[in-house]
């Protein structure tokens, strides 16, 4: 057997990571353009120059392309996974205040993947779809996804408000979901609505604080540090337009 032989393999698995990648990137960009059912996988195929029958190869259906993507793009391309790490990792016992800032953290991170400079380019769009296009697989891995760290979250609020009891923690888990999510999807739509691309970092922090703020108060955690004031640059509050420099005035508030 020759060094050829030996390495074919590996290069026809490379080849076929490339080509899945590839595929994986195509259906994205139409499936958040377009939703679920609006995109066939001719269409996929066409964005990607892949041939048909690559695409059936190597994910047979559409469903489970969609399926997919979204595993590819919401879950592991954006990080979200580790999303509540700054609340639940560590052993140390948690103080209000120290639970308050990692909310702010949390939030903030969200913000970041959604709508700044790390942003996923194609989150907010699978997102909606993947919650409104009745892929019941789909909206699994979303479910999973937000709901896997909640046990690890209930036990680490319960450390500074011991009153609180499971319902108070998943009535609030809901609270905070809606909060995120609201600002992944609707804030998009302003940003495509101008042509925006991402906001600016100011507006970034002002929100997770103030976003913060308000999931703290039901569980009776003081205000996240260093409060944010932000000046927007334009008179809608959002972003000055394409051929205005972005001015911001923040003011880092203590206590």
């Amino acid at each position: 057997m020759t060094r050829s032989d030996i390495e074919k393999p590996a290069r026809v698995h490379a080849n076929g990571q490339r080509t899945r990648l590839r595929i994986l990137e195509a259906a994205g960009q139409v499936f958040a353009a377009n939703g679920y059912g609006e995109t066939g996988m001719r269409g996929i195929a066409k964005e990607g120059g892949i041939i048909l029958s690559s695409l059936v190869y190597h994910f047979g259906t559409k469903e489970k392309l969609f399926e997919e993507t979204i595993r590819y793009h919401v879950v592991e391309k954006s990080g979200l996974e580790t999303l509540f790490d700054p609340l639940v990792s560590g052993s140390a016992r948690l103080t209000p205040q120290a639970a308050s800032d990692a909310l702010r953290k949390v939030v903030r991170d969200f913000l970041e993947v959604c709508h700044g400079p790390r942003r996923v380019p194609l989150l907010n769009g699978l997102l909606l779809h993947a919650l409104t296009d009745g892929n019941r697989q789909a909206c699994s891995l979303i479910r999973e996804l937000v709901e896997r760290p909640r046990q690890q979250v209930f036990e680490r609020l319960r450390q500074v408000s011991p009153s609180l009891d499971r319902q108070d923690v998943e009535s609030w888990f809901q609270l905070f979901q809606a909060e995120v999510l609201y600002l992944s999807v609707a804030r998009a739509l302003i940003l495509k609505q101008h042509g925006w691309t991402e906001y600016p970092p100011g507006w970034l922090d002002f929100t997770a604080h103030r976003i913060a703020w308000h999931c703290c108060l039901p569980l009776g955690l003081p205000e996240p540090s260093g409060r944010v004031e932000w000046a927007p640059a334009s008179a809608a509050g959002m972003l000055p337009s394409a051929e205005t420099p972005a001015v911001e005035s923040v003011t880092c508030v203590s206590g």
